[in-house]
Formats: C-alpha cells, structure tokens, sequence
C-alpha cells in the first residue's frame, strides 16, 4: 500500500476520531474514499431492517439522488445479504447490476468494487462502494484490501455514533421522565394530565398527531379524551369498540403496536379517516397503565420523518406509564376528595341539625304559651319571639352554607351596643339557665358599632354554646365589653375545663372537637370567619381545670 493510501486511512482515522456528528464524519470519510480508490464515484448504503431495503446513506458525485433496493437486490444489495466483498470489472456483464441507474442519471458504470461494513457481532451494517477507477482500469487486489481497512474503519465510526446514540438517549430519557414528572405534577385533572403526555410524545417522535383514548369498562369501549394535531376535537365524540381496532387490541393485551398502514389493517382507522377527513398511514400506540392494570390507549399518527421504530414504541410505552401512574393518583385523589365532601355534609347536616334544637325549643315554648295567652298584645309580643327565632334560624342555615361555599360577603349596619347586648342576654338567658349557667354581662362602654348584627350574634351563640358544653355541672358564662383605643373589645369568659392541649392549635379548623358530648366542631371555625370578615381579630386563652376566655377585636 502506497504512502498515498496509507495518508488517506490516516486521515479517515483522524476524521473517526475528531467528531461525533455522524452526518458529517461519513460525507468526510466518503470523500476520502473517492480518493483513497481514485474513483469517480462512491456510495455508502445502510441497512433498513424494518424496510427490509438498502438505502443510500452518503453519495458521492455529480446528479445523485437517493436510491432505495431491497435487501439482496443489485451489487450493494447482494454484499450486505451475503457479507462478501464484490469487484467487478464490467459491470454490465454482471447480473446483479442495475443499468436502469446508468439511464437514470447518465452516467456509464464500467467497473465497481464494493464491500461489506461489518459491526459486532459479525452484523452487516451496510455496504461501501466505489465506480470506475479514474484510469480506466478494474479495481485490483491492492483496492481491495484498501476498501476493507475503509469499510472496518467505517463500521466503528458507526457503532461509536449508536452507542453514543444510545447514551443520549438515556440522557434525554431521564431529562424527558424529569420533566415529564414534574409537569404531570402540576396537571390539575385527567385532561391537563394527556395534554402533558401528547405534546411530548408528538414533539420528541416527530408524529403529526396523537390521540390518548380512556377505558369505560362498564362499556367496554375506549373514548378519545384528548387529540393533538391531526382531526383535532373532533375526535373527542367517538369511541371504539374495546375487541376493535389497534387501540382496541392494544388496550386487551398490552403490547404495544407499531402499524405501517393503518388504514389497510383497521376498519377502524379507515372509519375515523372517512368520518374526520384525516388519513392514518403510520401508527404506534401503546398502553396507559398503572400496577398491571390498563386505563387506556396512546396513539402517535404519521411520523414527520419516515416510519415509526423501536426508540418510538420505548418512548410511548415509558410514557404512557408515566401518565398511567398520574392518572391513577388523580383518580384516587378525587375519590378522597369525594369521600371528604360526603363527610363533610353529614357532619354539616349533623351541625345544624344540632343547632336547630335551641331555636325551635324556643319557637315551641312561645307556641305553648301563646295557646294559652287571652291577652291579645302579650300573644302579639310571643308571636314576635317566635318570628325572631325563625328568622335566626335563616340566617343561621345561610351561615353554614356560606361557610362551605367558602363565601364571606356581610351587610353592616350602625348597631348600638347597649341595645346588641340586651338582646344577647334574651337570647342566651333561655339558652344557658336551664343548664345551670349564671350569665354576667359587664358593659363599660356606650358606642355603636358597625357589623352584621346577625352574623355576630350568631358567632357569640356559638361561643356560648361551647362554653355551656365545657360546664356540664354548670358555671358563669361572663360577657365584657370594652374601648381600647379606636376599637371595641368584647371578651367571653367561662369557668369549664378549659381547651384541651392536642386541639389548641387547630381550634379554629373546621369540625375540630374533643370531649363534647353533642356538636361538631363547626361554630368556632364560622365564628373566626364572621370576626375576621368585619376587619376584626380574635384570640384566646385556656386554663385547664378554670376555664377560656375568647376576645374579639373589632372597630368601633
């Protein structure tokens, strides 16, 4: 081997070993190639197994355009079926010859010498081939031993760009699960969750469209739930029988299916062709499942860039685990969050249904007495009593749904406070004597104040029927109200058991209670509510064995 050819595998090796963009190392080395055989033309043809074909990687020379053989056919076909080197002198006496190509272009083949490209372990690769050497006369032995170190050299650079492939792939499958994770995280419900899953596997498989279909078991079906690209929302009105279709095989077995023609395989896919107007021809689907068992069905429609393959049924399959994982948790999720709301309104119902008790005692009691009563006027003064139980009874039904639907709107008006505190006593001296519970109401104040009297005379009830559970043998129940600077303070003082130690920093949460005979735990979660919406605050403290004291900052 010349020094000439010896320079040129050198500088094949230099070009192997200086970069990874494979496009560019294999136009480099076939120029050295052309050389290295003093050709006028050469050609590197990899295998497409799926295809079963040959196709040209690299071409060079003048008026080339790609070139596609099935495995087997023409020179470069028959060396990579075979894996045996081919030089041929004339090659329109050799019968594996195509001059249909010669016709094509116009240029005429005499010679050709083409070798195999052989990886690990003894796989064929593709083929390396060089056209007429330049003076006329066949490739020799020396050509073909120099076509051999060319093709070795060749067959490395190719494994080291697939294995390097191979790694970035890894890396970007762990950047795709990472990101795809933390996005899935996010989604608030079943759609947002799909339209994560389908702009990514749209985007990294270069489809055209994709569609995510959900299993009704009771229906045996599959619905379109979201659709990217392609017939768009439209598809979102059909379903597919589960026993048809490739989603619907896909969804019985589990394995996933990559489809060359899906239109010739499934009524199905021509069905939804003719009804939507758009044409499937490629097609991978894969399973959304979660613990072994199947929700759904991912489809990808047409790849961009030729056939779907195996990196795209691996991507789709990871990620319709991914979102099957999701799916299960937002599920399970929203049966929580269900199960809460059926708790919640049974013990909301429980709560008023409790509440109700002590108006409608009251509203019984002047009934009685109104029955009873010959004078006209005291029956007029029982019939407004029972009017102002029922009419607490609205407010106080209004109240607890305005808390549950999270509402805290209130109509203020100048209330006096002398005239407030009167009518709390009426109140709550029919609520806390039958139980035992002295009533004391200290006012060191005159002044009117600004509030939704309903509301927080709803809030103080509240109060005073927790302190009335805290003294079961009975006890003082202390009402002050005092200025303090620009605002009104009103405190309620009892002498029970005090607010037990594991409850103190949740007291104000919803149905948190403890030790109470009746209730729920409602009233002070509202009370905190109606304070706070009036631009006031509220505090307490608790004794244990003497009692809790809760105080309402508000402006005056």
């Amino acid at each position: 081997m010349g020094d000439r050819r010896r320079d040129a595998l050198l500088q094949i090796g230099l070009a192997i070993g200086s970069t990874v963009d494979i496009d560019a190392l294999l136009n480099v080395v076939m120029g050295h190639v052309t050389a290295l055989l003093s050709a006028e033309r050469s050609t590197l043809y990899l295998v497409d197994r799926r295809r079963g074909e040959i196709w040209s990687k690299v071409l060079q020379g003048d008026g080339l355009r790609e070139i596609r053989l099935p495995l087997g056919e023409g020179v470069a076909g028959d060396v990579v079926a075979t894996g045996e080197l081919a030089n041929i002198p004339d090659a329109y006496l050799d019968r594996r010859f195509h001059p249909e190509f010669d016709k094509q272009s116009g240029f005429r083949t005499r010679s050709i010498l083409c070798a195999p490209v052989t990886g690990k372990p003894g796989e064929v690769l593709g083929a390396v081939q060089v056209l007429n050497r330049s003076d006329g006369q066949p490739f020799d032995a020396d050509d073909e031993r120099a076509m051999m170190a060319v093709a070795a050299q060749i067959a490395v650079a190719l494994e080291n760009a697939r294995l390097f492939s191979a790694e970035r792939r890894k890396v970007k499958e762990l950047d795709l699960l990472y990101s795809v994770e933390r996005e899935l995280a996010q989604a608030g419900d079943a759609g947002q969750l799909l339209d994560v899953t389908l702009s990514r596997a749209t985007d990294l498989s270069n489809a055209e469209a994709g569609a995510a279909l959900l299993l009704d078991e009771e229906k045996s079906e599959l619905f379109f739930k979201n659709a990217l690209g392609g017939a768009g929302a439209a598809l979102l009105s059909a379903r597919v029988p589960i026993n048809a279709g490739i989603a619907g095989r896909v969804a019985v077995d589990g394995i996933p299916r990559i489809v060359h023609d899906a239109e010739r395989e499934s009524a199905v896919a021509r069905e939804l062709a003719q009804r939507f107007g758009y044409r499937s021809h490629s097609l991978c689907a894969a399973p959304i499942q979660s613990e072994g068992r199947i929700l759904g069905v991912l489809e990808l429609l047409n790849k961009r860039d030729g056939d779907f393959g195996d990196d795209d049924v691996k991507l789709l399959t990871m990620l319709g685990g991914q979102t099957g994982r999701a799916l299960r948790l937002a599920r399970d999720r929203a049966a929580r969050e269900r199960d809460e709301r059926l708790r919640l309104l049974g013990q909301t119902i429980a709560s008023v249904l409790h509440d109700l008790r002590s108006p409608l005692t009251v509203v019984q009691s002047y009934a009685e007495l109104m029955a009873d009563e010959p004078d006209k006027k005291q029956r007029l003064e029982y019939s407004e009593m029972v009017a102002r139980q029922v009419l607490g009874i609205n407010q106080m039904t209004r109240e607890v749904l305005a808390y549950l639907r999270g509402e805290s709107g209130f109509l203020p008006t100048q209330v006096h406070l002398d005239r407030f505190l009167g009518e709390l006593r009426e109140v709550l001296t029919r609520e806390l004597t039958p139980k035992k519970i002295d009533l004391r109401i200290e006012q060191r104040t005159q002044c009117k104040i600004r509030i939704d009297e309903g509301k927080v005379k709803r809030a103080v009830i509240n109060l005073a029927r927790n302190a009335a559970e805290a003294m079961p043998d009975g006890g003082t129940f202390t009402i002050s109200a005092w200025k303090d600077g620009e605002r009104l303070v009103l405190s309620f003082a009892d002498t029970g058991n005090g607010i037990p130690e594991a409850i103190r920093d949740k007291v104000f949460q919803p149905f948190v209670t403890e030790g109470k005979r009746d209730g729920t735990g409602l009233g002070l979660a509202i009370v905190k509510q109606v304070i706070e919406a009036h631009g006031g605050e509220i505090r307490f403290e608790s004794t244990p064995g003497k009692g809790t004291t809760f105080t309402f900052s508000l402006p005056a």
